[in-house]
């Protein structure tokens, strides 16, 4: 594949990405994560891939919605580094109000068996001056 190949294909592991955190589907969170792979929220210690599906109960219980713009990926060999704007909104579970948040989130990617898989994933919320 190409460069510009492989970058439209991280852009659509990242869009199929936010589609299954949009659902909640604890199943298919998983597949997204190399085996080593980690979640590193801000504020919160990282979790590895393989305890993810309990983190999708937060996200249901919150009606969490997120939408990815791609900034900038650069590939180097069997990595991608990719840089995305995201925007969220999530409902206080105990109140109902809703908050809309904007972030910056960083993902380093690698190649396995011909698949972009999420090594690292992390981000951190933008004040707006």
């Amino acid at each position: 594949m190409n460069i510009q190949a492989e970058k439209a294909a991280i852009e659509d592991v990242v869009t199929a990405f936010a589609h299954t955190l949009n659902t909640g589907n604890k199943d298919a969170l998983r597949g997204f994560f190399a085996q080593d792979g980690l979640f590193m929220p801000e504020g919160f210690k990282s979790i590895p891939s393989n305890r993810l599906a309990g983190a999708t109960d937060f996200l249901n219980r919150v009606n969490f919605q997120i939408a990815f713009t791609p900034e900038d990926i650069v590939i180097d060999g069997g990595y991608g580094f990719a840089r995305f704007t995201a925007h969220t909104n999530m409902r206080n579970p105990e109140t109902g109000t809703p908050t809309r948040k904007k972030s910056r989130d960083f993902f380093v990617f690698r190649k396995e068996q011909d698949l972009w898989k999420i090594y690292r994933y992390m981000f951190n919320n933008v004040r707006e001056i």
